[in-house]
């Protein structure tokens, strides 16, 4: 294990349909891993958690996993990954969560994921994020935290999301979020607290996204969702700050 590499036999004696933690210990020093036969994987939960010196993966067959829950967390070195099949995936929470160093993520199949909290929580590098189907996404807690580099949010589909908790907290350089339908959103709290770059065009999106919330039935204001007082005091100023009042919201300040 001195040169990164893992030895055949005792990889090959665990090989079975659920991968959750069973490889933390083997592959805590390994650099690159190989292209080998996964393909009756079914779980892959946490399956490089934890491989703090890992920097590459190679294409490996993905076809039946259902779970990739934490299945690169704490990877801090990692610098890319290949295009994975994830179509029958329903699980992503905390999948890249602390990835320090990757700058982009493929174009992945979510069709079917429900679960995405935490997902790219502290990804610190990433610039962009890909345009991925998020109609079953039930959960985007803190999917975005501490996403320090990301300056835009695609019009991804938030629409079943019920838990938008500190979806983008912590993005202080996120100047562009569309307008997000979370009408099946009950938590909006934190969305936005320390998003400090925010262009007026994306202040005046999130008064309109507030008009989407018809089933959220907590505190309806901006310093709910951890908008600051400064930029409160510029939505009164936008075009849907008087929209935003007659459907019951304020600023909280």
């Amino acid at each position: 294990m001195q040169d990164g590499s893992i030895p055949e036999s005792p990889y090959n004696a665990i090989i079975n349909t659920n991968f959750t933690y069973d490889f933390q210990n083997i592959l805590s020093n390994l650099v690159e891993f190989p292209s080998i036969n996964l393909g009756s994987i079914t779980n892959m939960s946490g399956f490089f958690n934890g491989c703090f010196r890992l920097k590459k993966v190679n294409i490996i067959d993905t076809s039946n996993v259902t779970n990739m829950s934490s299945m690169f967390g704490n990877c801090r070195q990692l610098e890319e990954i290949p295009y994975f099949n994830t179509g029958r995936v329903g699980n992503m929470g905390n999948m890249f969560s602390n990835c320090n160093s990757l700058r982009e993520i493929p174009l992945l199949n979510t069709s079917n994921v429900t679960e995405m909290g935490l997902c790219f929580n502290a990804c610190v590098n990433l610039t962009t994020i890909p345009l991925l189907d998020t109609s079953r996404v039930r959960n985007m807690y803190n999917i975005f935290q501490q996403c320090t580099s990301l300056e835009e949010i695609p019009s991804i589909d938030t629409s079943s999301v019920t838990n938008m908790q500190g979806a983008f907290r912590l993005c202080s350089k996120l100047k562009n979020v569309p307008v997000l339908n979370i009408r099946s959103a009950t938590n909006i709290s934190g969305m936005f607290g320390g998003c400090s770059s925010l262009t007026e065009d994306s202040l005046n999106n999130i008064l309109a996204m507030c008009l989407t919330a018809t089933s959220y039935t907590g505190t309806k204001t901006l310093r709910q969702m951890d908008i600051t007082n400064t930029q409160a005091s510029i939505c009164q100023n936008l075009s849907n700050y008087q929209a935003f009042l007659d459907a019951g919201w304020t600023t909280g300040y």
